[in-house]
């Protein structure tokens, strides 16, 4: 059924997507602010709703959702790798 064929990839995509995310927060928020990460892991979360709900209404309106979550784990990286880039760098 195609509402069922939507419904499972937009949940595996989540999977897919989940295990990129939890290390990028897990990273960030020990080497860096954890609020910093945890906002940013909040505005990942809504926006992968946004991209399930909109995946299961049409798979056409899936970009935003998808685009937001993205550059909120892109965020993430980049705080991490700030956080851990003094410890990396330090010489002595």
């Amino acid at each position: 059924h195609p509402d069922f064929e939507r419904a499972f990839r937009a949940h595996m995509n989540t999977v897919e997507q989940t295990i990129m995310f939890l290390p990028c927060l897990w990273i960030a928020s020990v080497y860096n602010d954890e609020r910093i990460a945890a906002w940013l892991g909040y505005t990942w979360l809504l926006a992968r709703l946004w991209f399930l709900f909109g995946y299961l209404a049409e798979a056409k309106k899936r970009s935003y959702g998808f685009t937001i979550a993205s550059l909120a784990n892109l965020g993430l990286i980049v705080v991490g790798f700030w956080g851990m880039l003094p410890p990396l760098v330090r010489i002595g």
